[in-house]
């Protein structure tokens, strides 16, 4: 059966624009889309995890300095470094034990976008505990299990997941 075009494009136009569309397909997004973080979905994906997880509540110190903002160099790199967390555990009955302790903090990138972990403002956020090491944060770009400024509705998710369980959505 012959191609038969059904527009009047030329051929050789339809072929460059496909080109230029499979070259396009291939370059990196020049934009980072980032669904709401949802306290409900952070401890259902804690809870159904292998690893032990604890929430925490309370602030952050020390660590390193912010990222440059300037993204014309080569793409930024994950970073590891140590930090000062205050705070509580959380638990069905609300702030459990007192926190005082140095945590590992992974700040993960995807392409020019990376986390940054503020410094003295309340946080609700999810620690991986593992044995013998220091309790870790692992915080990508789009900050889906670390909460600034937790709302009293983010807490009470938190204390409602507690008692009836939560799914992600």
């Amino acid at each position: 059966m012959p191609f038969e075009r059904t527009f009047d494009m030329p051929l050789r136009l339809a072929s460059s624009l496909a080109g230029m569309a499979a070259a396009l397909a291939a370059t990196p997004a020049l934009a980072l889309s980032c669904l709401a973080p949802s306290v409900t979905d952070a401890f259902a994906r804690a809870n159904a995890a292998e690893e032990v997880y604890t929430i925490v509540l309370g602030t952050l110190s020390g660590g390193l300095p912010p990222r440059p903002t300037d993204h014309s160099g080569p793409l930024p790199e994950d970073r590891v470094y140590d930090m000062r967390f205050v705070g509580h555990t959380l638990n069905r009955d609300g702030p459990a034990e007192e926190v005082d302790t140095t945590i590992t903090v992974v700040e993960q990138c995807a392409a020019s976008w990376c986390a940054q972990i503020p410094t003295g403002r309340q946080v609700l956020t999810f620690l991986r505990i593992d044995t013998g090491g220091a309790p870790q944060l692992t915080v990508g770009p789009c900050y889906g299990d670390f909460f600034v400024d937790p709302t009293a509705e983010q807490l009470n998710e938190v204390l409602s997941c507690f008692a009836a369980g939560c799914t992600e959505s």
